[in-house]
């Protein structure tokens, strides 16, 4: 991947939301003539938004993310007093 514009920023007024924006064309390594992905996640590490789409050799990518990690056993965030060990930092 050869990256024309690449942003990585943290998203005003927010305490742990992030977005990363690329865009770019593919060298040799390319396989796809056409790809589309749309998602968007929550309670889970790094959650938010995703959009890709790429044809031929060139993709635009961005999306959204939190920066903390997810505690499936505590259902929350790690930084609001996760009672396990195992995701302390």
């Amino acid at each position: 991947m050869n990256d024309i514009i690449y942003s990585e920023n943290k998203i005003p007024y927010t305490k742990n939301k992030f977005y990363d924006l690329q865009i770019g064309y593919y060298d040799k390594s390319w396989t796809d003539y056409f790809k589309f992905n749309l998602s968007w996640n929550r309670n889970f590490d790094h959650a938010g938004f995703n959009f890709e789409i790429s044809l031929w050799i060139f993709y635009f990518i961005f999306y959204t993310y939190d920066n903390r990690h997810w505690c499936m056993d505590c259902e929350k965030w790690k930084d609001e007093n996760c009672t396990h060990e195992e995701y302390e930092e």
